[in-house]
């Protein structure tokens, strides 16, 4: 099985191909802990593209610094330029889920970040912000709904079916 998980932010804004369909970016991921000769924390690095109408909701919706997380796989490109054999690998990304607004790369509390997101309520969205290739769904997700199913403090029956592992 290929599959890939990242929560981290864009290193570059996102470029989109001539033809509209694919969108390609970098997204930086700190690692949870620290150097321990420097103190500072280290990121890893990863190229990424999309295709279609992810690709489309990335470039509208995401710039350099922005916080994403997105399901994929890993891809790896060989070639050759120049005579020297190049090894390239790259995130194909499947699904994306919108954790901040476009316009909340300056920080601030997560508080803040679900205020400024529940003001959008007239926004057409998905139950959890999350977006596929197949979806025609825009916008972001209201993390302050009111229909979740675990506060009526009635069990909640789960099938199988229904888990995504």
């Amino acid at each position: 099985m290929n599959s890939i998980q990242i929560i981290g932010n864009l290193g570059r804004d996102p470029q989109l191909n001539a033809a509209g369909t694919m969108v390609s970016f970098s997204v930086a991921v700190k690692r949870p802990f620290k150097d321990k000769q420097t103190g500072e924390y280290i990121s890893d690095w990863f190229n990424c593209k999309a295709f279609n109408k992810t690709a489309e909701l990335i470039h509208k919706h995401f710039f350099k610094g922005s916080q994403i997380a997105f399901s994929g796989r890993l891809q790896n490109n060989h070639y050759e330029k120049d005579g020297q054999k190049i090894r390239q690998e790259e995130i194909v990304i499947d699904s994306i889920t919108f954790i901040s607004q476009k316009n909340d790369v300056s920080g601030g509390s997560d508080n803040e970040r679900v205020n400024s997101q529940s003001s959008n309520s007239n926004q057409n969205h998905g139950s959890n912000g999350s977006y596929g290739s197949n979806q025609k769904q825009n916008g972001f997700s209201d993390f302050n709904s009111t229909s979740d199913p675990f506060t009526n403090g009635e069990p909640y029956d789960i099938n199988d079916d229904d888990l995504p592992f």
